[in-house]
């Protein structure tokens, strides 16, 4: 156990600030020194600022916990560190600065998808401390001492490669924007949401929520997810998705609803409605819905359903269905009660129209 510092010493020294400094780099929290003082947190907060003084044995309780046998020479060492920093360091830069660099980190950070909590335990602070620094706060944050630490955990080379990958970072889009468009893209394609999630490296549940905007995703994710549908950038898709938007916007649902029934008839029975659905991976309620217009026809249907007629587009498909016949008024499937009444039974009051018993 180290040496206590003997009392007539500890009456004349205030080692309050010196101690505050190794606290910071050592990532520990004033209730903690407090509280192996021995004293409320106000008071030891107010001690290491120099502003109150504590009992030489409460100072040699903190030296003790610290390890340090002499408080003249802590302090002194302290005071010598601070003024060698103080002439020996660098031409002053904003990016040795914690509150100018803290707001970069957080941009490089939520780019590549790490929490907070991820980073200060690498760095061996608290995820307060991290969030402080993050938010460009001096009190109670992350000195300049430790940015070398910070910068190596966010796998950078240096605070100027650290800004210099903020500042190449694609602009922010609004996730209610950008992740129906993405889905717009990938159904346009012919591209199903496991295959692209698979590609990205992500999870088909994060893609769905974010292609329905629910929840965002790490940039660096969603350029993955760009480039594998094969778009240089995020404005790049934006634009081609829009042309897509625009192009979709001329086809008339109706006709086309109405030129599926007709496609479909005059390929019956190779192409049921159980046939069709199973060929785009959708299912038989779906082609139902659509064809009677009680569903959203979707770019996805408007893109799979024309090749396996034969044409390339929806246009050239509804253009091609008025040349085709009419669907016989027949081939609709009778609802059930008009299949009981053919079979003879009185819906309604559930006797036989033949024997007039009960079913």
């Amino acid at each position: 156990m180290p040496t206590l510092t003997p009392l007539s010493e500890l009456l004349t020294v205030n080692a309050g600030p010196a101690i505050k400094e190794w606290r910071l780099e050592n990532g520990r929290y004033a209730k903690e020194m407090a509280a192996i003082a021995k004293v409320d947190e106000a008071t030891y907060k107010q001690y290491e600022n120099g502003r109150n003084v504590l009992t030489a044995p409460q100072q040699s309780h903190l030296l003790a916990e610290i390890g340090v046998g002499n408080a003249t020479e802590f302090v002194a060492r302290y005071i010598a560190l601070a003024k060698s920093a103080i002439t020996e360091k660098a031409p002053y830069s904003e990016l040795n600065d914690p509150c100018v660099l803290g707001p970069i980190a957080r941009k490089w950070r939520n780019y590549n998808g790490w929490s907070q909590a991820e980073i200060a335990e690498k760095i061996s602070v608290s995820n307060h401390q991290y969030m402080n620094f993050e938010k460009g706060r001096k009190r109670n944050s992350i000195s300049a001492k430790r940015l070398p630490a910070v910068i190596s955990a966010l796998e950078c080379v240096s605070a100027e490669d650290l800004a210099a990958q903020g500042v190449a970072l694609p602009g922010d889009i609004d996730k209610a924007i950008l992740g129906p468009a993405i889905k717009h893209v990938r159904e346009h394609a012919a591209i199903s949401q496991k295959a692209l999630a698979f590609n990205a490296g992500i999870e088909i549940r994060v893609l769905g929520n974010f292609e329905c905007g629910v929840n965002n995703m790490p940039g660096r994710a969603i350029d993955h997810i760009v480039h594998s549908l094969g778009y240089a950038s995020r404005e790049d898709l934006m634009e081609e998705e829009k042309t897509m938007r625009e192009g979709l916007k001329s086809v008339d649902m109706r006709e086309f609803a109405i030129a599926l029934k007709k496609h479909r008839f005059a390929h019956r029975p190779t192409l049921s409605q159980e046939a069709v659905a199973q060929r785009i991976g959708m299912s038989y309620y779906t082609i139902n819905r659509v064809e009677n217009l009680k569903f959203e026809i979707r770019t996805a249907i408007l893109v799979l359903i024309p090749p396996i007629f034969g044409c390339s587009s929806p246009q050239d498909m509804i253009e091609k269905a008025k040349d085709l016949p009419e669907p016989p008024l027949g081939a609709k499937v009778k609802s059930k009660t008009k299949l009981a009444q053919a079979q003879g039974w009185a819906v309604s009051t559930g006797k036989s129209n033949d024997s007039g018993k009960e079913r």
